[in-house]
């Protein structure tokens, strides 16, 4: 599965960085997951780009790979 950045799921979503991870956090965004750290001192997050165009209604990715 390709993966997306924070940076650029926010942008398409019309939301903030911080505001994607927090939904992410929650569970409100099923677009992929959020897991501790190795360190432990924060988080690392993994979007899915099928996920995330399946959940804004592109369908199962678009082919472009962007």
């Amino acid at each position: 599965m390709e993966r997306i950045s924070v940076a650029e799921t926010a942008k398409l979503l019309g939301m903030s960085p911080q505001s994607v991870r927090v939904q992410i956090r929650r569970g409100n965004l099923p677009i992929g997951k959020a897991l501790p750290s190795v360190s432990g001192k924060g988080w690392r997050y993994l979007i899915f780009r099928d996920k995330l165009n399946e959940f804004i209604g592109k369908g199962q990715g678009n082919g472009t790979g962007n």
